[in-house]
């Protein structure tokens, strides 16, 4: 929002709606009702199939399935929020389900002709409650203060922008799954299974270039360990399980800045085209490949 004499106004706004002058403002709780499930089912009750999804507070959008008509809620297919008392997880649901366990609020807008629940969700992950620890938020909820469009049009159509921005996340992370299925795959067929020195799958060019010859790491690599002596100022990166040789502030939030000030003489020099390996990391320890000079 601008701030000034028109605090109410977004910086960035749809061409149509740009003389709709300024937003509402009102504390969520004034603008919202909650409703109660006819039924709440326990964890223990959950089945892996069934006719209805389960939803509760969890990571997952459905947490499980079940039969039980007794439970159903949201008939009519209505726009709702699911609120996770204690996770702070915020769904949104338009269809019927069952509510599982216990700690979730179920919320609709108090009138839907002046806040439609597409908006209020959106808006609501624009200004997420913080959890903290395992504790109710409901109440921190409430007290949120909400700016919307007195247009149900622009409401709509900003919140229409950002569902297809997250479906297109979700649809981009799903690729991405794939992508890392079928590499795992490529993987195992281009290198030698274990006892073989010939892989199930070859490039044409080097079909009859025979097998392949199996030495010991240590036979074709060298150890480097050159130290930071002079301090140089060069960045700082550490090694990751996951993702390899990353900066430092992105495994240890803000650490580098911080570590700017500190003596990095005994940190080791990598040099670009060389791995770095962690032995002391759980289970099989880090391995990255560094393309640029750093210090570890």
């Amino acid at each position: 929002m601008e701030t000034g004499e028109k605090k109410n106004i977004p910086i960035l706004r749809f061409p149509d709606f740009v003389n709709d002058g300024e937003w509402e403002e009102a504390k969520v709780g004034d603008v919202i009702n909650t409703l109660t499930p006819p039924k709440k089912l326990t964890s223990s009750e959950y089945e892996k199939t069934g006719k209805y999804p389960i939803i509760d507070q969890s990571q997952n959008f459905i947490c499980g399935y079940s039969d039980d008509e007794d439970a159903l809620m949201n008939h009519n297919n209505e726009d709702l929020i699911v609120f996770g008392d204690h996770t702070c997880v915020l769904k949104f649901v338009s269809f019927p389900f069952i509510q599982g366990a216990d700690g979730i609020k179920i919320i609709k807008s108090k009138d839907s002709n002046k806040l439609v629940e597409s908006f209020l969700f959106q808006s609501l992950l624009n200004n997420p409650v913080v959890s903290r620890e395992y504790k109710r938020h409901f109440s921190e909820l409430k007290e949120k203060e909400l700016c919307f469009s007195h247009n149900i049009a622009e409401q709509q159509k900003i919140s229409s922008c950002l569902f297809s921005m997250d479906a297109y996340i979700s649809a981009t992370k799903e690729k991405l799954e794939l992508l890392k299925t079928y590499k795992k795959g490529l993987m195992q067929n281009l290198f030698p299974a274990k006892g073989k020195k010939l892989p199930e799958l070859r490039f044409k060019e080097f079909e009859k270039e025979g097998q392949w010859v199996e030495k010991r790491l240590g036979e074709v690599t060298k150890d480097v360990n050159r130290r930071n002596k002079s301090n140089r100022n060069l960045p700082i990166y550490s090694i990751s399980n996951k993702d390899g040789i990353i900066l430092q502030s992105e495994q240890f939030d803000g650490l580098d800045s911080i570590s700017r000030g500190y003596d990095t003489s005994l940190y080791k020099i990598v040099t670009s085209n060389t791995f770095a390996y962690n032995p002391a990391r759980i289970n099989v320890g880090s391995i990255g490949y560094s393309v640029i000079v750093c210090v570890l």
